[in-house]
């Protein structure tokens, strides 16, 4: 039996967030404070190439043409587990030290139509199609680096929470990640909403998070890592 250190092991130290919220609300350009903080801290990653941003949406023109991280699209009836151990390789290889995923909605969206097509037998694709989204969050918490992934918000019974394309996948999504935010605007300008409400899907697992914090990944990892 081999018994390690948690700071030894590949995940130690590593963090995924999910950010979910309305389209426009700024999900998307999040990505860029991890090298561009908006607030007066230093950068937790300095070349915008060491992340690799996998985008099932349709621009990215919001994080700016200064921004030049690295991109893999995700295409339609693409086998998106495959996609994902090649992800996995990247990482361990030492090319990136992020991994974003915009956003997890739409490749869930992707994966459902792929198994509709795949199988006329429509339980049966769903069937397919919830063990597929298990794997993938399986393979999202296996990956040895910080994770920030979007999703659509919906709101069900009066409370906000990430948008699947199965009710029972939209209550799983919190369960499948360490932190779990909702983006949403303010007065004067947006932030994230990092603890439960009674209308708002969220969670702080490394409880260190104030209930609002402002909308800036170095800040918030820095933050969980104590070094904020």
């Amino acid at each position: 039996m081999d018994i390690k250190r948690l700071s030894q092991t590949p995940h130690g130290s590593t963090v995924n967030i999910c950010v979910h919220g309305p389209a426009g609300a700024g999900k998307t350009r999040l990505i860029r404070t991890l090298t561009h903080p908006a607030t007066d801290i230093p950068p937790l990653i300095t070349d915008p190439g060491r992340i690799l941003i996998v985008s099932a949406e349709a621009g990215l023109l919001s994080l700016g043409s200064d921004f030049d991280a690295s991109v893999t699209e995700v295409m339609p009836g693409q086998d998106i587990m495959q996609l994902m151990r090649d992800v996995y390789k990247a990482v361990r290889a030492g090319s990136f030290d992020a991994v974003a995923i915009d956003s997890l909605s739409e490749v869930a969206q992707m994966s459902l139509s792929a198994c509709l097509k795949d199988n006329k037998d429509g339980r049966a694709a769903y069937g397919e199609f919830q063990e597929e989204t298990r794997a993938l969050f399986r393979a999202i918490r296996m990956l040895p680096c910080l994770v920030y992934v979007t999703a659509q918000s919906m709101t069900s019974n009066g409370k906000a929470g990430p948008l699947m394309p199965q009710d029972k996948l939209s209550a799983k999504v919190p369960y499948e990640f360490d932190e779990l935010f909702l983006l949403r605007p303010t007065d004067t300008g947006r932030e994230l909403t990092c603890h439960e409400t009674p209308t708002t899907e969220a969670k702080d697992r490394s409880g260190k998070l104030a209930p609002a914090e402002p909308p800036c990944l170095s800040h918030i990892v820095r933050k969980i890592k104590g070094a904020a």
